[in-house]
């Protein structure tokens, strides 16, 4: 493997990285994300009419019993993946990374070593900027994370009302990739399972196929894998399945082909506010009903986009989350705070405060 070209190739802004589960959730564990669905459907078999091994998706018998599920699965993903590998990984100067799985170890990464990033994921892609860069990468969760619950993909229905979505008003995937996927030399695949056909789907709604003749698609063949799907990719898709199949060696020699002043390096100006954000939800759940909610995100252009992406069917608890991660995502935090003050001023002094500065 050229790892040189590799580099060269990063420096350039040529490489997307594709993350999978083997990074995070079963990094070390390869069975751990399969145990955790096992024990929740032995354990809420009212809930649960079946339980698809394969994909580690899950059949309801209602919309209550999903929504349960999905509260129960979100402490599972919230915990702590990081690792020395990771670590490693984000210092490493790429511009893009799609993760597959939906936990937030990468964006809990990037934080703590005070890098700068824009995190999107599917539901949210509206706000996507036309511009990505190694000092602003973008980390983008193709699946949906924990961030936004309702984003989660844990059942055959949810994968299909996510299929529809992207390709509501064409293919949505294209839109927000466009740009990114119009030029690369390297696309690299580490750590993800290969065995699941929605995967595929995915790739080739991002045209990444044999109608490509002008990049290398690497992969790690992650060890215990079944080989079936093997042939599908090499074939279709091109993709190159090196014999390295220990990822932290992987990066590790990547990562070893960098000099300090190369790898990404942390934001210079601290943030001069920490945010509570448990506190900012408490004055927004208690200081607003849900149609006062809706009002103030309508009529202010910073929020105009959270109104337009409240669904049907979600409750104020969802919506005042999904307007917390919005603001947080793109820096309206005190807009947010400042507004809220306004129109309830004696809720906001309820439940300060709202920041530490430092």
């Amino acid at each position: 493997m050229d790892f040189e070209d590799i580099k060269a190739a990063i420096l350039e802004e040529r490489v997307i990285v594709f993350l999978g589960h083997s990074l995070s959730v079963n990094y070390k564990n390869p069975n751990c994300e399969k145990e955790f669905f096992k024990d929740i459907f032995e354990n809420n078999k009212q809930d649960i009419k079946a339980f698809h091994t394969e994909d580690n998706f899950l059949i309801f018998n209602s919309k209550n019993a999903k929504s349960k599920i999905r509260r129960k699965a979100k402490p599972f993903y919230e915990q702590d993946f990081g690792s020395e590998t990771l670590s490693k990984l984000a210092q490493i100067p790429f511009h893009s990374f799609l993760c597959l799985a939906p936990d937030m170890s990468l964006v809990n990464t990037f934080s703590t070593q005070k890098f700068s990033f824009s995190h999107l994921h599917w539901k949210n892609a509206a706000g996507i900027e036309s511009e990505y860069s190694a000092t602003n990468p973008l980390i983008y969760h193709l699946f949906g994370c924990t961030e936004d619950a309702e984003s989660l993909i844990i059942s055959h229905y949810d994968l299909f009302e996510y299929i529809k979505f992207i390709h509501a008003d064409g293919n949505q995937l294209q839109k927000v990739f466009g740009d990114i996927f119009d030029k690369y030399d390297y696309l690299l695949f580490l750590g993800c399972d290969f065995d699941k056909w929605y995967f595929q789907l995915v790739l080739n709604l991002l045209n990444v196929g044999f109608d490509y003749d002008s990049y290398e698609a690497l992969a790690l063949n992650p060890e215990g894998e079944r080989n079936h799907w093997k042939d599908v990719y090499e074939q279709y898709y091109r993709v190159e399945f090196v014999k390295e199949n220990e990822i932290d060696s992987f990066v590790n020699k990547l990562y070893n082909q960098f000099s300090p002043n190369e790898l990404r390096q942390a934001q210079t100006k601290p943030n001069i506010k920490k945010y509570h954000k448990q506190n900012i939800y408490k004055l927004l759940f208690e200081g607003f009903d849900d149609m006062n909610l809706r009002l103030m995100c309508q009529l202010d252009s910073d929020f105009s986009i959270v109104y337009d992406n409240f669904a049907t069917g979600q409750d104020k608890q969802q919506r005042i989350e999904a307007l917390i991660s919005y603001a947080e995502r793109h820096l309206l935090m005190e807009k947010l705070v400042n507004l809220a003050e306004q129109q309830n001023p004696a809720m906001y002094n309820q439940h300060k405060p709202y920041y530490d500065e430092y």
